[in-house]
């Protein structure tokens, strides 16, 4: 028998072998790595929680340590070597250490309750890409960066809001800083996915950067309303009546509808007090565009011509009552002026 034949009937079950286990080592490999995925705010918590009970006993210690110096103080004023503000300095170190202690425990009950909230979501986590921890926060970072390019690309908000653009208000530097901390911290491309501490950073930006941007919204539309601007609702549907506006800031949204509607009716006062005033200098005038009567020029004497004097007892022309002014030539008024204002006449059809 051929050799090679004899030691593939022997070991045949080599091949079937090595694809399974490659099979089972791929599937595992990507089974642990989703499970990471799915554990990746739960590990952020702990890390935070980590970090959190170092950060009480940091406090502690320091609280400590002023009691310390405090005593010290107190005993060196005593023996008389000491100063009243030396022991007034060593009070206020441990009133300080007392009050980062008071916080430490406050953000280590707090971390504890974020632990457990997300050990139950990740138990409950439904399938999809999308319901993924890392998936959920980019989205959350996604929309903010949304609504804030809402502000830049809309020409009527840029102009009804325009400090959400300037780096100058405080409000929006600091949105400008968060969002610049939370796009170098927000994760590459290619690399998908990140550490504990690296989520826990990236959802800490991410957070920061939303109450950011609340913030300087909410001072858009103070300055807004505090300069009479009203909101850029030509492209924006849901501002015209109020739906899109926050309950916060319906206030603000209130004070700026009175404010474009009192610059409204004041311009729309103004427009119909120019109307009329041209309307009552066009009628002194007449129609010749010099400001010449036409009626003195028809009745002056011409060179060489004699004009008999009219009667006193004779009335002038009757105007028209129906408020159109009378045609040139019209026999029936016998005034020889132009229209006052170009009425156009109605079509025998």
């Amino acid at each position: 028998m051929d050799p090679l034949f004899a030691f593939a009937a022997e070991f045949w079950w080599l091949g079937p072998t090595v694809i399974a286990g490659g099979a089972a080592s791929y599937a595992g490999i990507r089974y642990g790595r989703r499970q990471r995925a799915r554990a990746l705010e739960y590990a952020g918590a702990r890390h935070e929680l980590a970090v959190a009970r170092t950060r009480l006993f940091t406090a502690r210690a320091q609280a400590k340590t002023a009691q310390a110096a405090l005593l010290i103080a107190k005993s060196a004023r005593q023996s008389g070597r000491g100063s009243i503000g030396e022991i007034e300095a060593a009070r206020h170190a441990v009133g300080e250490a007392q009050r980062e202690l008071r916080s430490a425990q406050t953000g280590l009950r707090g971390r504890r309750v974020q632990v457990k909230a997300a050990k139950a979501l990740m138990r409950r986590m439904p399938r999809g890409d999308e319901h993924l921890p890392l998936s959920r926060l980019v989205a959350e970072h996604d929309a903010v960066l949304s609504n804030w390019m809402a502000y830049e690309t809309d020409p009527a908000k840029a102009i009804a809001f325009p400090t959400m653009s300037d780096a100058r208000v405080p409000a929006t530097a600091a949105l400008l800083t968060a969002m610049d901390t939370a796009r170098w911290l927000r994760p590459r491309p290619g690399k998908p996915t990140l550490t504990p501490e690296e989520f826990a950073r990236y959802r800490t930006a991410v957070t920061e950067l939303e109450a950011a941007f609340h913030t300087a919204e909410a001072a858009a539309w103070r300055a807004a309303g505090a300069s009479g601007r009203p909101p850029g609702a030509a492209s924006d549907r849901s501002f015209g009546d109020g739906a899109g506006v926050p309950p916060q800031l319906r206030g603000a949204w209130d004070d700026l509808v009175e404010n474009a509607r009192a610059a409204a009716m004041t311009a729309a006062a103004a427009a119909t007090e120019s109307a009329r005033d041209a309307i009552l200098r066009a009628a002194k005038r007449g129609s010749r565009p010099d400001g010449a009567d036409p009626r003195r020029d028809a009745t002056a004497p011409r060179p060489g011509a004699t004009t008999p004097p009219r009667a006193a007892s004779t009335p002038p022309p009757p105007a028209p009552t129906d408020g159109a002014a009378a045609e040139p030539g019209d026999k029936s008024t016998g005034d020889r002026r132009g229209p006052i204002w170009p009425i156009p006449r109605r079509s025998s059809n």
